[in-house]
C-alpha cells in the first residue's frame, strides 16, 4: 500500500521508468527574456550517479536545441527531509525537489513547497494529458495541487510476493492467486529444496489482501495503527492492531512459523533479499515493481530462474492511494512555470525520457530491442540516477530478462482496479504529532514478534490493546475521521 521504502535508493537500472514531470514542445519557450537561460536547480536525495556531469551536459544541450530557454542543475544531500527543510526554512532557492505522500501534508503546512495550479496548465499539459486523475490527487493538499507522482502501477503496490516460477513450475503447481496455492509452494520447497527456506522476510502486508484489505491513512511498512474499510460505506476510522483482520494476519504468521515455513534461526539468510537472490529463499514479499529490479541478479545467479509476482485474492483489486514518490516545486523557488515545462519536457516523449533517465545511448547504456541493457557499458559509465522518483509505467524500459508478458501486466495493474474515495486524501499529522509517537513506540514493542510469527495474537491481546489506549489511539482515531469526513464532503 503505502510505502516504498522512502529512501531505497538502489533502483537499478530496473524500470526505465519515467517521470511525472512533463514535458513541453519544440516551439516552446521559456526563462528568461532578456537574459540567458534560467537555471533549475534540483534538490535530491542520495548521491550524485556516475557520469551524470556529462549526462547533464547533454540534456542541456538537448533543452537548448529544442528552443527551451532551461537549463539543468542537481545537488544531492543524505538526511533529505531535515536538510530538505532546513534549506527552504533558511531561505535557499530550489526549484525541483523530491516529495513523498508520506511527508507532503506536513512539509506543504511548514513552507516546504509551493502550489502549481497556476502553471500546470500552461507549463505542464503533457502531464495533464498523461496523468490519471488518481495520481494526480496524490499530490493535493487542501484541493491545490503540489506534488506530480510518479506513474506506476500502485493497486496494492505493497502487497504482494515474488516467488521462484521455475520453481513453482517445476513442482508441477498452479499459478498462485490464493493463500492456499502460496502454502502448497512452501510444502513443496520444504519436501525438495533441503537448502532453501520458504520465506525469510518478516513483513506481514502481502496477507492483508487475504484478511484486511483495507486502507491506511497514516503508517509505513505494515505498521498501520488505523484503518478504514473500503467495503464500509460509513467510512468509520478503526484501530487496526485491535481488528480481526489484523488477528487473522498475525495469527496465520504464527501457523507458518510453527509449520516451519518460517525458520526458527534465520542466520542463513539474514538479508531476504540477496537470500532470494542467491537461492537461499523461496519468497519474499515485495511490490510490483521489484519484479523488475531484482530479475537480472538471480537469472545471473542461478541461470534460468524467473520470478513471479503473487497477489493473493485480488478481487476486488482496490486503488487506495494514487502515488507515493512525487517531484514538486520548492516555495524558494522562482521559476515554478519553468520547472514544471522542465518535468513536462521529459514526459514529452520517449527520447527526453530516455536522456533524463538513462544517459545517452551507447555511452551509459544500451537498448537491446525495446530492452535496457548495460552488457559492455564500464561500470564509471553507468549512469543509474533515482528513477524512483518520477516513473511511468507508459514509458518505462525494463530489462531484458523481463518477460513481455510480464511488462505487459504492469502496463495494465491498475486497469481494472477500483477507486475509492480515500485517493487523494493526506492526513495532516500536525496535532497528533505526540501520539503518533507514542503508538509507534508501542507498535515497535508488540508488532514486531507478531509479524515474526514469534507469538499468537491472544498471547499479547489485552497487554498490546491496552497500551494502544493509553498511547492515544482513539484521539487519533477521531482525528484521522475528522479530516477524513472533511475531505469526503469537498469531494
Amino acid at each position: 500500500m503505502k510505502k516504498t521504502c522512502i529512501l531505497a535508493l538502489s533502483f537499478l537500472l530496473v524500470i526505465g521508468v519515467s517521470s511525472i514531470f512533463a514535458g513541453t514542445n519544440s516551439q516552446d519557450r521559456s526563462g528568461s527574456r532578456s537574459g540567458g537561460p534560467v537555471t533549475i536547480k534540483a534538490l535530491f536525495v542520495g548521491s550524485a550517479p556516475n557520469d551524470e556531469a556529462n549526462v547533464l551536459a547533454e540534456v542541456n544541450r538537448k533543452l537548448a536545441a529544442e528552443g527551451l530557454n532551461i537549463q539543468i542543475r542537481t545537488t544531492y544531500v543524505d538526511d533529505y527531509w531535515n536538510k530538505l527543510a532546513l534549506a527552504i526554512a533558511g531561505g535557499e532557492e530550489y526549484d525541483l525537489v523530491w516529495a513523498h505522500s508520506n511527508t507532503i501534508s506536513d512539509l506543504v503546512a511548514k513552507g516546504v513547497y509551493q502550489p502549481i495550479d497556476k502553471v500546470i496548465n500552461s507549463a505542464g499539459p503533457n502531464i495533464l494529458a498523461s496523468t490519471p486523475k488518481s495520481v494526480l490527487a496524490a499530490g493535493t493538499v487542501n484541493k491545490e495541487l503540489y506534488g506530480l507522482s510518479r506513474v506506476i502501477p500502485m493497486a496494492e503496490y505493497n502487497l504482494v510476493y515474488n516467488i521462484r516460477g521455475d520453481l513453482r513450475k517445476k513442482y508441477g503447481l498452479p499459478e498462485i492467486t490464493a493463500l492456499e496455492g502460496l502454502e502448497a509452494y512452501f510444502d513443496a520447497i520444504l519436501a525438495n529444496e533441503p537448502n532453501m527456506q520458504c520465506t525469510a522476510d518478516h513483513n506481514a502486508q502481502p496477507l492483508y489482501p487475504v484478511f484486511a484489505n483495507y486502507y491506511f491513512p497514516i503508517g509505513d511498512g505494515g505498521a498501520y495503527p488505523v484503518y478504514v474499510d473500503p467495503a464500509d460505506t460509513t467510512n468509520t476510522v478503526k484501530s487496526f492492531m485491535e481488528s480481526d483482520g489484523f488477528k487473522q494476519v498475525v495469527d496465520t504468521k504464527y501457523r507458518w512459523r510453527q509449520k516451519g515455513y518460517i525458520p526458527a534461526d534465520n542466520s542463513r539468510a539474514p538479508n531476504p533479499h540477496l537470500g532470494f537472490l542467491n537461492g537461499i529463499v523461496g519468497c519474499i514479499p515485495s511490490n510490483t515493481l521489484s519484479e523488475t529490479e531484482r530479475i537480472d541478479g538471480l537469472a545471473a545467479n542461478i541461470p534460468g530462474a524467473y520470478i513471479e509476482t503473487v497477489l493473493l485474492n485480488p478481487n476486488p483489486l482496490y486503488l487506495t492511494v494514487g502515488g507515493d514518490n512525487m517531484l514538486a516545486v520548492a516555495s524558494t523557488s522562482k521559476h515554478p512555470a519553468e520547472t514544471v515545462r522542465f518535468i513536462n519536457w521529459i514526459k514529452s516523449n520517449q527520447a527526453n525520457f530516455d536522456l533524463w533517465s538513462f544517459g545517452v545511448q551507447g555511452v551509459n547504456y544500451k537498448l537491446e530491442g525495446s530492452s535496457i541493457t548495460y552488457d559492455g557499458i564500464p561500470e564509471n559509465k553507468r549512469y543509474l540516477p533515482n528513477v524512483w522518483m518520477w516513473n511511468d509505467i507508459s514509458i518505462a524500459r525494463f530489462s531484458k530478462n523481463v518477460p513481455p508478458a510480464h511488462i505487459e501486466g504492469l502496463r495494465n495493474w491498475d486497469k481494472n482496479a477500483k477507486v475509492t474515495p480515500y485517493v487523494g486524501f493526506n492526513l495532516n499529522q500536525e496535532s497528533i504529532k505526540t501520539e503518533i509517537a507514542q503508538i509507534s513506540a508501542v507498535i515497535t514493542e508488540y508488532y514486531n514478534q507478531l509479524r515474526d510469527g514469534s507469538v499468537s495474537y491472544d498471547s499479547v491481546k489485552d497487554a498490546y490493546s491496552g497500551a494502544l489506549r493509553n498511547a492515544g489511539i482513539q484521539r487519533v482515531i477521531d482525528e484521522c475521521q475528522r479530516q477524513l469526513n472533511a475531505y469526503l464532503a469537498a469531494k
